[in-house]
This record gives structure tokens, sequence and C-alpha cells, in this order.
């Protein structure tokens, strides 16, 4: 989904007797413009080109260590092969996801990550499944755990 809006400002009129102007008259040009400004606000729903792949990450990535684990997933760090960019991958076995509940819990939470863009809020870039698990790709986020920091 690509939301595109232009608004014109209005023109600004140039008489002849405008044609010899001094250095000053000029850089007063720059705020008030002779021709039309637009402006274009461009809003990109970044969950389209986000999509399930299947096969094997390591295709795309190079496995590093482990920086964390949970009850259903473990965190790895993963790189890059072609950008080099560092990131995340969250590993969740699929047969941590028993009931059909924890199957559509985990779900939403890709399709919510899929629809956020914010600063303070992890970024997805890609989901990879295999037959046995769940992989998803997402921005490394240093400086420790979230629980550790709240409890300073």
């Amino acid at each position: 989904l690509i939301n595109l809006k232009k608004n014109l400002s209005g023109m600004v009129d140039k008489s002849p007797a405008q044609d010899h102007k001094s250095e000053q008259d000029s850089i007063s040009d720059l705020k008030s413009p002779k021709e039309p400004v637009q402006s274009i606000n461009l809003n990109i729903n970044f969950s389209s080109f986000i999509s399930e792949k299947t096969g094997s990450y390591s295709v795309d990535y190079k496995l590093g260590g482990v920086l964390g684990s949970g009850a259903f997933a473990q965190v790895r760090k993963v790189t890059n092969r072609k950008s080099k960019a560092v990131r995340a991958m969250k590993v969740v076995e699929k047969k941590k996801l028993s009931s059909d509940e924890e199957r559509e819990k985990f779900v939403a939470e890709i399709n919510i990550l899929k629809m956020l863009d914010h600063p303070n809020v992890m970024k997805i870039y890609e989901f990879y499944q295999d037959q046995k698990h769940y992989y998803i790709i997402v921005e490394l986020c240093t400086g420790g755990e979230l629980f550790d920091k709240i409890i300073e």
C-alpha cells in the first residue's frame, strides 16, 4: 500500500524589473521560491515486503553465537551474506507450539511485527520455516536484557 499526497504551494511572480538583483536579493529568493514547490508524503506498508520463505536460512545468513533463549525460542546472531548486515534470528521449534492457540499467537506476533515501523520497536526483516523450525530475522538490539534495564 502506497499513499502519495502532492501539495503545491503558490507561485511567486517574477517581474522584469527583478532581472538585475544584488547577491542579498538572490539569497532571499531561496526563501521565497519562484516555481511551485512540491512535497510528497510517502507511506509504505513494509509488511508487503516481508515474505515467508521456505527452506534454509543459511543460503542468505551466516550463523553466529547464541544471544539468549527462552521457553519457546533461541536467539542467535546472524550476518547477511550479501549485505553483511548483522541481525538476530529467533529460532522457534514447531513442536513447542503444540496447540492451535499457541500457533495463532505466534503468527499474530509475526504479523504485528511486520506492520510496525517505529524506532522503539524491533524490526522484522525476513521469516523462514522448514519442517522443524520457524526462523524470524529481526533487528539486532544490543545493550542487554530489557528486564535488567527495568530493574535498574
